[in-house]
């Protein structure tokens, strides 16, 4: 029977486990393909539905990486901070340092390179205390292998840690880590100048992404591409492949990637004097970039207007909990004058009572003293007739008493 417990707890582990595994690679799968609408309602209704703190983190985590890759820094941090706290309730070192190594990128994506370091020197004491996953540690290695690129310019490091993270990626499966870690190593190459290993690593993840329809690493590559083939001084390619990304980029309503691609094919054209077609992409740069603007003063209304009416809805929460002290406040004071009415009551009653009592009493007392005079006037009356008996008998002893001495 002990056993078949243990087999029961093995199997309901590794059970869950599993569907957690399928949950977050569905989750992946959408945001790979740019559905970043979808994958939020997905990973929002089993927020709604799990109580699992583990769980909810990740989910956090997954969420804040979605509205980091919408440019959403405000809410990527609610996020964050969401997850960092439950997953210290939890208790979850391998979530703590998951999260210290996503706030990392978060910092460096916004060029705040000090916070950077200082996000990864957390990780990396976690690491030293702890034993870490290898799918969290291909994460960590791949920023670090960032970090001595951004801060360190230290190529032979960058490349140490790109290939342990390549290593641990294809061990995991983990295919953005795939992709980055060689995106990394490609970077080496280029800054080496030797931009045909770069271009041959840049091409394997053309194919690797579009093989695994990863939409924004499809996109990233290209951006990739296009720099080392035009370091490479191979123009003609480096045009081709703009034009090419520009509709990928159109394709997949990646607008900030289009404008990039946009730039690039601009700055070739006027290299190649070609002022026509330059001045062509400048008006299309001209007008993505109204239309980013445009989304961003939207997005930023909309973000004014839920600020609105939150404050709203805490106004008016406060006024009802104003109104709740007051009617708490009615309700002791109609509570205290209900005692007091009560205790008035139950006084009353009491000194009815004693009246009553002290009335029965006097009521008793008179009966009792009516009786005794009474007795006593009968007493009086025998007393008095006793006594006219006896002078009578005196009158008749003394009558007969005179007659013989007279004869």
């Amino acid at each position: 029977m002990k056993y078949f417990f243990i087999f029961l707890s093995l199997f309901y582990v590794l059970t869950s486990w599993s569907q957690n595994e399928k949950f977050f690679i569905i989750g992946e799968k959408m945001v790979e393909e740019n559905k970043l609408d979808s994958a939020k309602v997905y990973y929002n209704t089993q927020l709604r539905a799990s109580n699992d703190r583990s769980l909810n983190a990740e989910i956090y985590l997954c969420l804040a990486d979605i509205s980091k890759n919408e440019l959403n820094n405000l809410e990527a941090s609610k996020y964050y901070l969401k997850a960092f706290n439950l997953a210290k309730k939890a208790n979850n070192v391998q979530l703590e340092f998951l999260y210290y190594v996503k706030m990392a990128e978060f910092f460096r994506r916004r060029h705040l390179i000090s916070q950077f370091e200082k996000e990864l020197e957390k990780a990396t004491y976690l690491f030293k205390k702890h034993k870490i996953e290898d799918k969290y540690l291909t994460k960590y290695y791949n920023r670090k292998a960032a970090l001595f690129t951004e801060l360190y310019n230290n190529n032979d490091s960058t490349l140490v840690y790109a290939s342990k993270s390549l290593e641990l990626a294809k061990k995991v499966n983990d295919k953005d880590n795939v992709f980055y870690s060689t995106l990394e190593i490609a970077g080496v190459y280029e800054r080496k100048k030797e931009f045909k290993k770069s271009i041959k690593f840049i091409e394997s993840i053309l194919d690797y992404s579009e093989q695994y329809n990863m939409i924004q690493h499809h996109s990233d590559a290209y951006i990739s591409y296009i720099m080392a083939l035009t370091r490479d001084n191979q123009i003609e390619k480096a045009l081709k492949e703009a034009l090419n990304a520009k509709e990928f980029a159109v394709e997949n309503k990646l607008l900030i990637d289009e404008n990039h691609f946009n730039e690039y094919i601009y700055q070739i054209y006027l290299n190649l004097k070609n002022y026509e077609k330059a001045h062509e992409y400048l008006t299309y740069i001209n007008d993505v970039t109204d239309k980013l603007n445009q989304i961003r003063t939207d997005k930023a209304l909309i973000d004014l207007e839920t600020k609105y009416k939150s404050k709203e809805k805490d106004n008016q929460l406060k006024v009802n909990r104003l109104e709740i002290i007051h009617k708490d406040k009615e309700l002791v004071s109609n509570r205290a004058k209900l005692y007091l009415v009560l205790g008035l009551f139950l006084l009353v009653i009491l000194v009815t009572l004693l009246i009553s009592y002290f009335l029965n009493k006097v009521k008793k007392s008179n009966k009792d003293l009516q009786a005794l005079s009474k007795e006593n006037e009968f007493l009086l009356s025998e007393a008095n007739h006793r006594i006219n008996n006896n002078l009578q008998l005196v009158v008749i002893l003394i009558s007969d008493q005179l007659k013989k001495s007279v004869y």
